[in-house]
C-alpha cells in the first residue's frame, strides 16, 4: 500500500456541508470471481449516510445482482434506473449487460458499448468529477486492470481509494493492478471495506473543523487509519 497524496479532510467525506444533503458516494467495482466478494461488503453495510453503486463487469447472465445480495443486506438494493437520484443509505446495482455514470447525483445508464471493456473506470472517472473529494472508490475481485485508472482519478480529486486485498479475490488481477499502479489508499478483505467505509463515515469531525474531545477508541483508530494510508505513526 502506497502512501497517499490527500488532505487530512479527506476523512471528512461523508459531512460535506457545501454539497449540501447530497450523499457521498461509493462507486464499487467487481469482474470475474466479484460475487462473493460483493456478498461479504454488502451484508455489513449498515446505515451511515453514504451510497453505494454497483458495477458489475460480467459476460454472462445470471439471476440479477440486485436480487442476490437483498438476501442478506442490511440496506435497500435497487436495481439502476436512468434518471434515478441516488439517496443515502441505499445499494444501486447497474442492470446486466449496461454502463452507469452519476451526473449531479443521478445515475445515468446506457448500453454496454463494444470495444470499451472498462466500465468500472468509465463509472469510476463520473464519480470522481462529480464529488471530488467526497468520491469513494472500491475495487473487487476480477480480471484485467478495470478499476486502476478509475481508482487514480479519485485519488487525484482526493477522494479515498478501497482495494481487495488480492490474497483473498478469486481472480486476483484487478485488485492487484489497482495495488501495484500505487493507487489504493487500503488494502483489505471485503469486510473489512465495509467496516471502514462505516467508520469514516461517522467520525467527519476533521472536515467539519469542529473541535471536540475523542474518546480513546475513537482516538487510536483514527491514528490506525492515518498510519494505514500516510505511513506514519501519530500515536505518540
Amino acid at each position: 500500500m502506497s502512501p497517499t497524496g490527500h488532505d487530512m479532510q479527506t476523512f471528512g467525506l461523508g459531512q460535506d456541508a457545501a454539497a449540501g444533503s447530497r450523499p457521498a458516494i461509493v462507486g464499487i467495482g467487481a469482474a470475474a470471481g466479484g460475487l462473493e466478494a460483493l456478498e461479504a461488503l454488502t451484508r455489513r453495510l449498515t446505515g451511515s449516510g453514504l451510497a453505494f453503486v454497483i458495477m458489475e463487469r460480467i459476460s454472462r447472465r445470471r439471476p440479477a445482482l440486485a436480487d442476490i445480495l437483498a438476501r442478506h443486506a442490511a440496506l435497500p438494493v435497487i436495481t439502476a434506473e436512468d434518471g434515478m437520484p441516488v439517496e443515502a443509505d441505499h445499494i444501486y446495482v447497474a442492470p446486466h449487460r449496461t454502463e452507469i455514470a452519476i451526473r449531479h447525483g443521478v445515475l445515468r445508464l446506457g448500453e454496454a458499448r463494444p470495444g470499451h471493456p472498462q466500465p468500472i473506470d468509465a463509472m469510476l472517472y463520473t464519480l470522481a468529477a462529480d464529488l471530488g473529494n467526497r468520491a469513494i472508490g472500491v475495487v473487487l475481485s476480477g480480471a484485467g486492470d478495470d478499476g486502476t485508472l478509475g481508482l487514480q482519478a479519485i485519488r487525484e480529486a482526493d477522494g479515498i481509494a478501497f482495494v481487495q486485498d488480492p490474497s483473498t479475490a478469486r481472480r486476483p488481477d484487478m485488485p492487484r493492478s489497482a495495488r501495484h499502479a500505487g493507487v489504493a489508499d487500503f488494502v483489505l478483505r471485503p469486510e473489512q471495506i465495509a467496516e471502514e467505509l462505516i467508520w469514516l463515515s461517522q467520525h467527519p469531525y476533521i472536515a467539519a473543523r469542529r473541535q471536540q474531545r475523542l474518546d480513546d477508541d475513537t482516538r487510536n483508530r483514527l491514528f490506525l487509519l492515518m498510519h494505514r494510508a500516510f505511513g506514519v505513526d501519530f500515536a505518540g
